[in-house]
Formats: C-alpha cells, structure tokens, sequence
C-alpha cells in the first residue's frame, strides 16, 4: 500500500490517498451521461478518457486527507439529489465523487487527479467498466463488465469501515453535511452541459 498525492490541474488544491491499493479500492471506468455532463460542466472535458470515460479508483473516504487549498473545494450536482461531484474551483478540476451523506463509506477519485509514478500499479487493473451505451461512437467496441463485483466491493469496504468505526471519517462532510453548500445545475445548464 502507498499513499498517492491527488492535486487540481493549477496546483492550488491538494490532497492524499492513503493506504492505496488494488485491495483497499477498485479501479473502475463511467461512460455515463452524467459522468459525461459533469465534466463538461465544469469545462473539463479533458479529464475524460477517450470516448468519454470517467477513470475512477473507488475507496472509504476515511483514506482521504485534504491537504492544501481547502478554500477552493466546491461541490457541483446535476440534481438536487444527484451525486456530489467535488472540484477544485481554483480551476474547476473533477477530483472526488460522493454520495449525498455519510451512511456509506464510498469516494470515487478521478484517476487524472493523482500525481506520481506508481498509480498504475496502486491501483490496480480496471475490474468493471460501466454504462458504455452512453459512449460516442468509437471504432473499438466497448463491452460493460464487472459492474456487481465493483458494487460488492464498495458494501465489503463499508461494512469494514463501520467494523473499525470509520464509516463517519469523510473531510468533505462535517456531521454528515458537505462542508461546501453544492451547486445545483439549473435544468438549462445541464441541458447545456450533456454531450
């Protein structure tokens, strides 16, 4: 296990993942709509892989240390119940997804966040590609796969955290509420924002 530097595009926003690994996360890929229409939302459609992927490393948050810029963490949600979508507002970076609480232990990590030479094998290989339907047309089929065992991951993760009491150890949540109000998209907005 390694601990991994995550930082914005600028540098003003920083954070670590500890304890990395293909055993305390998993490495997956999002061609959904929403993950598409996040990201453009934010103007950063060049944190997207090719034909529009999310490239995820799902963990407990309580791996997760911010550690510079904390003023430039923002929240942006698609709906008023949509998954956060935390960035670095300094210049609007995609670097962490959430749910809307604390109830489960789970934060997605963009993948072009971290910084450094070992990624690749901290993380491990993609165990689940996810909703390729939404992905534009490419020359290379893609295939969904892996999509329950990254879903029995996430609930074995949880129930080991509430195990050692660490389900509630989330820095972007203070006694379960976001420590930034999120910004709901506007219908309009995000009408404008999906690919």
């Amino acid at each position: 296990m390694v601990d991994i530097a995550i930082s914005c595009r600028c540098g003003q926003f920083g954070a670590k993942l500890k304890n990395v690994s293909p055993k305390t996360g998993s490495h997956v890929q999002c061609y959904c709509k929403d993950c598409q229409t996040g990201a453009m939302a934010l103007g950063a459609g060049d944190t997207l892989m090719p034909r529009n992927g999310s490239d995820i490393y799902q963990t407990i948050p309580s791996n997760l240390e911010l550690t510079q810029g904390q003023e430039h963490l923002a929240c942006l949600r698609l709906s008023p119940k949509g998954l956060m979508r935390w960035y670095a507002s300094c210049c609007d970076t995609p670097v962490f997804n959430t749910l809307g609480g604390t109830k489960l232990a789970f934060v997605g990590v963009s993948v072009p966040a971290m910084r450094g030479d070992a990624i690749d094998r901290a993380i491990g290989k993609v165990i689940a590609v996810v909703h390729t339907k939404d992905a534009p047309f490419g020359t290379e089929p893609l295939k969904d796969y892996g999509f329950n065992k990254a879903g029995f991951n996430v609930l074995a993760r949880h129930f080991g955290a509430l195990m050692r009491g660490q389900v509630r150890d989330n820095p972007l949540f203070d006694e379960g509420s976001p420590v930034v109000e999120p910004r709901v998209l506007s219908k309009a907005e995000r009408r404008a924002a999906t690919p």
